[in-house]
């Protein structure tokens, strides 16, 4: 089981995608799900498509892969950068919400989205959102591995408010910077991580 991360890009009509999940379990069964997750969004992947709606088709089809007895499930954030309109949609079943930091303004922003986990039920559905973007904004993805990282590892009470805190003040750094800073702090702790990390960070940069 664990974190998987996934990048589509169509440099034709200046989109990006960014699918990110964490499947439950542990072992081989759990890799297997992460497995299946993946080969359906490749299959069923498409920028036209609403976000909330690919989720959907995804979670019919895990769980009817998995079958009712099952307990694995996945969380899941599917979204979409769209460089020519400078917005960004997305729907999320269950995951960390994204944190968007803009540079005009320098706030941070939980991206919210309602959804159930994936594999959890046949039919769930899924809240799509979509945000404007501008020049210089971060958009930040993170696993739970992170937040517990930060409590267990570092000794934070709360993982996610000091989260939010060290990209605040990180706000004029480049993404790999941060990502940088995240990997050293990561390395050179004394004590084995509980669970898997994932950080990814999107600096926007306008193309006209």
């Amino acid at each position: 089981g664990g974190d998987f991360v996934r990048y589509v890009d169509d440099p034709g009509i200046n989109h990006l995608g960014i699918l990110i999940g964490d499947v439950s379990g542990k072992g081989i069964p759990a890799a297997l799900v992460m497995a299946v997750v993946v080969c359906l969004f490749n299959e069923k992947i498409s920028f036209s498509m609403p976000p909330e709606k690919l989720l959907a088709d995804i979670n019919l089809a895990l769980k009817q892969f998995l079958g009712a007895r099952s307990r694995f499930n996945s969380s899941a954030i599917w979204g979409i950068f769209d460089l020519a309109k400078m917005n960004f949609r997305y729907a999320s079943a269950g995951h960390d919400f994204p944190l968007h930091l803009s540079f005009r303004t320098g706030q941070l922003t939980e991206l919210v989205s309602t959804g159930t986990l994936l594999g959890l039920f046949n039919e769930s559905e899924y809240q799509g959102v979509e945000v404007a973007i501008d020049q210089g904004d971060k958009i930040i993805f993170y696993s739970d591995g992170l937040i517990d990282f930060f409590e267990y590892n570092l000794g934070y009470k709360d993982g996610f408010v000091w989260l939010k805190e060290f990209f605040l003040e990180r706000r004029t750094k480049s993404s790999q910077e941060i990502v940088n800073e995240i990997t050293a702090l990561v390395e050179s702790s004394t004590e084995p991580t509980k669970d898997d990390i994932t950080v990814a960070v999107f600096s926007i940069a306008n193309i006209t």
